[in-house]
């Protein structure tokens, strides 16, 4: 009787994780749910959802900079620091989310989102007010209290660049509509292949 209610149970959760474990890095914006533009167009299973309160939200600095770290670190880099101020060779400073100064390897995290998730900002130099001009762009507070725009037109090759905008997910109040949704354990996937992927390219870990 047990290992008959057990394979039901299978059987009715199986297409849930069957469908979570197919979102990756690169068909994630696929499962998308909700408005595609500020028209209003809607794309995906929307009227399947059974909350009608969908939300929104990004993967924060403070939650992905472990992740690199540990990421760095399983990928055999040493002397992994987070969050270390790095001059680049423009005498511009800027700080790293994550950083192997043995290996000379660091990742720059580019805070601040779109209303509106889109697959284009993935693409080079399609960072939140980049123009497509610039490697990376940031606000920096003042000594006055004010903002300062970093404009970086060209990083260093070992410097990789992960955005805020690119690591959103979706909620709703009904843990039955995760089935239909990107979750937040979803793109935290998605962030860990995305840095697994950019460490295979870069500069091979060194040790003292």
């Amino acid at each position: 009787m047990k290992f008959v209610l057990l394979s039901f149970l299978m059987l009715l959760v199986g297409p849930l994780f069957a469908q979570n474990a197919a979102i990756h890095n690169h068909n994630y914006y696929d499962y998308y749910v909700g408005p595609t533009s500020m028209k209003g167009d809607v794309v995906g299973p929307i009227q399947k959802l059974k909350s009608k309160r969908l939300g929104y939200n990004w993967l924060r600095r403070d939650e992905i900079t472990p992740i690199v770290v540990e990421e760095m670190k399983k990928a055999g880099y040493d002397e992994v620091f987070a969050n270390r101020l790095y001059r680049l060779d423009s005498a511009q400073y800027v700080v790293l989310a994550a950083c192997s100064y043995n290996s000379n390897v660091g990742f720059l995290y580019s805070e601040g989102h779109s209303a509106i998730p889109s697959k284009e900002t993935r693409q080079p130099r399609k960072l939140i007010m980049s123009n497509g001009k610039y490697d990376f762009v940031q606000f920096a507070g003042t000594v006055t209290g004010g903002n300062e725009v970093i404009k970086i037109s060209k990083l260093p090759s070992n410097i990789i660049v992960l955005a805020e905008d690119w690591y959103w997910y979706q909620y709703t109040d009904n843990s039955s509509d995760n089935k239909y949704l990107v979750t937040k354990e979803d793109i935290i996937r998605v962030l860990r292949q995305d840095i697994q992927e950019k460490l295979a390219i870069a500069a091979k870990p060194k040790t003292r």
